[in-house]
């Protein structure tokens, strides 16, 4: 994680102002903390890193020896970078392409930061307790246990126990566990979360002053004495900042929400990849204008015409009565 938090870093604190601008130039402000062929490291740039980290883990972190792997990683990093300076890895254009995504990157990264921690309010961290209150509930218990080898072992302890012997007397009578001897099966009080779930379901459904058992334990049996039952609910003041991480990072999704709602995003790759397809009718033109081909069929009827002339021709025959005219005289 740290390794790509100090990348990261590295690449978005270039300077912007310039062309001749090296990108991964870190600030020079500060304590120099350590050179590398002559180039300073600046405290500047170890706080910027403690800064990526959330609430809460810096001081853990440290406590760890993180000052000393950031010590590691920034000197391994700056002769690395020298080198790729001489070898003008930067002028690439892939890699330029690389720098600058990265640069956006950490741009984008550290604007919704800013912005889920403006959002966040005393009003917001107290609907979020309230809301989720059920998580900051305790279950405390008072316990006392007796541990045997066998279920019937269990039953002869809690017969005693019922006939009118003391627990106490019962567990550093019968109990293998040595601290019952001198404890009387004592367990103190804890978080009934934190008891293994076979016992925890018996207490939960056990009333205070009675016991529970014999629970199989898997290899021995118990009896559960539920001393007393409290519940607590932690105050807001004790989760408050566990709950401000908790806000900023519902705030945090729903600023990019509001951001990609609002921004108007037109895909002009997948228009330019169905325009074909959208023009493929056109191309089918000629199948439409087909009947066209087919007009001399059409006009068959008019190459008939001189049979329906053909009375005309007869009319010939039709005088023949006139030719027999001198004979009728």
């Amino acid at each position: 994680m740290f390794r790509l938090l100090s990348f990261a870093f590295l690449v978005a604190c270039q300077p912007q102002t310039g062309t001749s601008a090296v990108p991964g130039e870190l600030p020079s402000t500060g304590a120099a903390i350590m050179t590398v062929n002559g180039v300073n490291v600046t405290q500047a740039t170890v706080d910027a890193i403690l800064a990526q980290f959330p609430a809460g883990q810096k001081e853990e972190f440290l406590a760890q020896g993180g000052m000393d792997r950031i010590k590691e990683q920034l000197s391994l990093t700056e002769a690395l970078y020298q080198e790729a300076i001489k070898a003008n890895v930067h002028t690439d254009p892939d890699i330029k392409v690389t720098i600058a995504l990265a640069v956006r990157e950490a741009m984008v990264q550290a604007l919704i930061a800013k912005q889920a921690e403006t959002r966040v309010t005393d009003d917001k961290i107290k609907t979020w307790y309230e809301d989720h209150l059920v998580q900051f509930r305790k279950s405390e218990v008072d316990l006392a246990m007796i541990v045997v080898q066998s279920e019937e072992e269990a039953n002869a302890a809690l017969e005693e126990i019922n006939g009118g012997k003391a627990f106490a007397d019962v567990a550093k009578e019968k109990s293998i566990d040595p601290q019952a001897k001198t404890t009387g099966g004592d367990m103190g009080k804890m978080e009934s979360s934190a008891l293994p779930p076979q016992l925890r379901m018996q207490v939960d459904n056990t009333e205070a002053g009675n016991i529970a058992g014999p629970v199989n334990m898997g290899g021995a049996f118990a009896l559960i004495q539920v001393k007393s039952k409290s519940e607590n609910v932690q105050a807001l003041e004790d989760v408050k900042e566990d709950i401000r991480e908790n806000v900023k990072r519902e705030e945090a999704q729903s600023y990019v929400e509001e951001i990609k709602t609002a921004a108007q995003i037109v895909d002009l790759s997948a228009a330019k990849i169905e325009a074909p397809a959208a023009d493929a009718p056109a191309a089918e033109a000629p199948a439409a204008d087909a009947p066209a081909a087919d007009a001399p069929a059409a006009e068959a009827p008019a190459a008939e015409a001189p049979a329906a002339d053909a009375p005309a021709a007869e009319a010939p025959a039709a005088d023949a009565p006139a030719a027999d005219a001198p004979a009728a005289q």
